[in-house]
Parts: C-alpha cells; structure tokens; sequence
C-alpha cells in the first residue's frame, strides 16, 4: 500500500491524538510520548509499505490504516499495556472532536439501502489479500499441529508455518516421544538456529549496541526468543545460566553449543536429565519451551532478511546400557558423526 493518500492523512489527523493518549491514559510523561511517536512513524511508514492495495471503493482499507497506526504506537512503547487500558487508549485517541462529528453524521445513514448496498459491493471486493511477502518461521520434528495441539504420530506435522511480526508470540512446544519396546536411553534436543549473524543482530537490543561485544552473543537467541518452561527446567541440562561468566563457560563447551561458520548456523544441545525406558506404551518428555518471541524493537527491514528463518528440532538417543554415564555415551555417539 502507498503512504501517499489516506495512510498520510490517518496520520497527520490522529498521530498527535495518540500521542496526547499516551501521556493522558497509559501515564508516560511528555518526553516519553514524543519518542514513542517518533519511533512510531517509520514502523507505521513500514507496516502501511506491507500491505497490499486496497481496491478504491473498499470501506476496510481505513480499518486497516487505523489498526497499522496503533499497531506502529504499540511497538515503540517501553511496554505493552494489558488489553483494558490499551482499548482505552485506542478509543481515546480516535475519538477527536472531527472523528465524533464523522460519526455521528455518518451514523445517520447506517443500514439504509444505499449503506447495505455498499457493503455487499464491498463484499465482493478482494479486501486485504495474501501477505505472501512475510517471512515465515520454520522448524522441524515437532509433535503437535499448526495449532499447537498434540497429534498422534501419523498425524505428525513435521514443519509449522506463521507469519513474522516484532513484539508476537508464536506458540512452539517440540515434544519428545520415546516409543514403546525402547530400552533404556539417553536422550537430548539438539536445536538449531540458520542465519546465526542476523540472528544474533535481531537479538541485540539496540540500546545497547554500541557498547561493544559481550562474549555471550551466541546466547542471544535463547535469551531473547524462547521461553523455556520453568517447570520443567530442572528437567533438562542446558540452559543458558542467569549470569555471563557461566554462559560464557556454556558457550565455550562443545558438549552444549556450536556455531558452523560455514552453514552460519547455532545450535544448542539440551540433555534430559534422567534415562529413559519405555517397555509398554510411548513415553512423553516434558515439554523444553512452550513459546519463540521476537523481540519488540526489531524492524520490519530486519524480518525481511529471514524469509528462510528456521529453527531445527531434533531428539536424538543412544541406548544406556554398555555405558558408564552420559557423558561417555554422547562422546561415543558423536564418535559415530552423528
């Protein structure tokens, strides 16, 4: 969609509403409320170039110009309001005295032929189209459907699809089944990131860019994207520590990260903490992490450079029984070149 026309008039009209908004409702003081704006015009800017066009008698296009601009506002707040204060917000910051007296007038003509008219020819229109430009997130292995929910192993989905947008949550629960009649294992995830430097990029908060290397960039991605499921923490051994020089020791370790400089791929490796033995039935492990986040600061330029983004899921095991401890049963397995 061009910025040119009703995106440029949307914000010429309400930007400084929704600024006025942000101090009056969410409590941010006036310096704050500039900034936000201020950052918030080219993420508008940008999510108005991602649309598609919108047809010349299509009436939705202003609902999805206006959704683009508090959209733009929200992801350059420091935090995001719960949904009461943000639908506050929003009604607030729309209902200047012009859009009343719109409304108002516009009201009047609500549901009269000449309105259900419009809206059946709107109905026939193309309306928002396909946004086949998004990047997507990839990744393998995983037990549950597009949905998130569990499926049974004919039903496996091997590779879920979602569209990439700053600040969302897309729910990623990989889940690790024993079959039944296996002996008893070692088992761990081993979980991969491609196109580690613009990861790693993605991941680094702008705020503190400048400031040079910390010797834990590696971790970024983990730190900053997955959530791990605390209760289950305890249940896998790799987790990336809560203070540097311990990551920096985790990193260093090949036992549970690698960086291949030639595929420009992370990969982290996640050790269930016990055997595992299943005579009768599957066994399911506990769910590692539940959720992938993008970080709110990152732009839409950044998400365009990731349209193969993926994160690789793989369980691996090795029988238990012919060694003394799991560490001497991975070197073995890696000694195989798995």
């Amino acid at each position: 969609m061009k910025y040119a026309g009703m995106p440029f008039g949307m914000w010429v009209l309400f930007a400084g509403s929704f600024q006025k908004q942000l101090t009056a409702v969410l409590g941010y003081d006036a310096d704050t409320a500039r900034a936000i704006t201020k950052k918030a015009k080219p993420q508008y800017r940008q999510i108005i170039r991602r649309l598609p066009e919108f047809e010349k008698a299509d009436r939705f296009k202003m609902n999805i110009v206006n959704c683009a601009m508090l959209g733009a506002f929200i992801l350059s707040m420091p935090e995001r309001p719960d949904v009461e204060r943000l639908t506050d917000y929003y009604a607030k910051s729309m209902m200047t005295k012009p859009m009343k007296w719109f409304c108002q007038m516009s009201g009047k003509s609500k549901f009269t032929e000449k309105d259900i008219a419009g809206m059946k020819a709107t109905a026939a229109l193309k309306a928002a189209g396909i946004f086949d430009d998004i990047p997507t997130l990839q990744d393998g292995h995983i037990v549950v459907d597009e949905n998130g929910v569990p499926t049974e192993p004919e039903e496996r989905v091997k590779e879920n699809q979602y569209k990439l947008m700053p600040g969302m949550t897309y729910t990623k629960d990989p889940t690790v089944t024993v079959k039944a009649g296996s002996a008893e294992s070692y088992v761990r995830l081993k979980v991969t990131f491609n196109n580690a430097k613009a990861i790693i990029a993605m991941c680094t908060d702008p705020e503190f860019a400048d400031d040079g290397p910390t010797g834990v960039e590696n971790a970024f991605p983990l730190i900053r994207m997955v959530n791990f499921v605390e209760a289950n923490a305890a249940k896998w051994d790799g987790i990336i520590p809560d203070n540097m020089v311990d990551t920096e020791e985790m990193l260093a370790d090949a036992k549970y990260f690698e960086y291949d400089a030639k595929e420009d791929t992370l990969t982290y490796y996640f050790y269930y903490t016990e055997t595992v033995v299943a005579p009768i039935a599957d066994v399911k492990l506990p769910v590692l992490f539940d959720s992938v986040r993008i970080p709110t600061w990152v732009t839409l330029e950044q998400a365009d450079a990731l349209k193969n983004f993926k994160i690789t899921v793989v369980a691996e095991a090795i029988q238990a029984a012919t060694f003394g401890n799991a560490d001497a049963a991975w070197a073995a397995f890696s000694a195989q070149g798995n």
